[in-house]
């Protein structure tokens, strides 16, 4: 129980934070992140900027300068010339990460996390050796009390993922899971050296997904928890270049079960693919005269399949 644990014995802590142009996001992220109930010697900072053209380098830059004040002494940016993708940059957070520290927590940069939503995760992380990963309940930014995403959950005859809903749980306060977004996953650093680095091939969307299966596939459990809470500006980073989630999210839910499914499994998903959601979303996209985004959902389902 980290109440009844000194400074001392709180274990080492990684906050890894990606950025592009979400200078007010990222701000307001690493505010909620200095009101931790977490002793602040042990924790560490690292925000990899990823080419913005916003200004969020020398906000960030500032807001490190105010907490080095405050006695914040690991604190480190990463700046990027051009955007990586997500994969990339919160992989070169774990390379520049802290040797000793026990836990990385995946972050957002569109996310305020509750003061005691870290310490939530990592109690419950002590406590069980068998959980690797651990996820933060998210909540709509905009809609303080409505939940957004509880974990996901894998249909493993079909290879088909569904998010969970709120009338499943009772009052479970942690439950296991299938999958837990970055928007704040933390995950053990020994399981990190075991199954590896997030895939860089997926540029973002479905990295996180991919790392959770790995995680299972080596044994581990995955854990929700309801008692960590985020606040979350759900696809603040994107919505303006919405053909640029549709290209990513087709490409790279291909790629995922293409990697991870048996051969059998991903045939399955194939006919799933040009039976049910290929031709459903042309007409979508055909009647809504979108062809912008429909060129995306080509391109992704092109380079999916390659």
């Amino acid at each position: 129980d980290l109440n009844t644990m000194t400074k001392e014995d709180f274990p080492l802590v990684s906050i890894i934070v990606p950025n592009w142009n979400g200078k007010d996001d990222v701000l307001e992220c690493l505010y909620s992140v200095r009101k931790q109930e977490y002793p602040k010697d042990k924790l560490e900072i690292i925000i990899i900027d990823n080419g913005s053209t916003d200004g969020s380098q020398k906000e960030i830059k500032n807001t490190i300068a105010k907490m080095q004040k405050e006695k914040w002494v690991h604190l480190e940016l990463i700046e990027n010339k051009i955007n990586l993708g997500s994969s990339i940059a919160r992989n070169q957070g774990i390379r520049a990460s802290y040797g000793k520290s026990k836990y990385v927590w995946m972050l957002d940069n569109d996310i305020v996390a509750d003061p005691n939503a870290l310490k939530e995760l990592v109690e419950l992380g002590e406590k069980y050796r068998e959980i690797g990963i651990l996820g933060s309940v998210n909540y709509y930014y905009n809609n303080p009390e409505e939940i957004n995403y509880l974990g996901s959950m894998l249909n493993w005859k079909t290879w088909l993922f569904r998010d969970i809903y709120e009338k499943e749980l009772a009052n479970s306060n942690a439950y296991f899971v299938d999958c837990v977004a970055t928007s704040s996953l933390l995950i053990k650093k020994e399981i990190i050296n075991e199954i590896g680095m997030l895939d860089p091939e997926y540029f973002c969307y479905f990295n996180d997904v991919d790392w959770c299966l790995r995680a299972k596939k080596s044994g581990y459990r995955i854990c929700f928890l309801r008692n960590s809470k985020i606040w979350h500006k759900v696809l603040h980073s994107t919505n303006k270049i919405s053909g640029f989630k549709i290209y990513y999210t087709t490409r790279n839910m291909i790629r995922l079960i293409k990697k991870n499914a048996p051969h059998k499994k991903y045939i399955i998903f194939l006919l799933y693919l040009f039976i049910y959601f290929l031709p459903r979303n042309l007409v979508l996209l055909i009647l809504q005269k979108n062809i912008s985004i429909l060129s995306s959902l080509l391109k992704g389902l092109r380079d999916g399949l390659n």
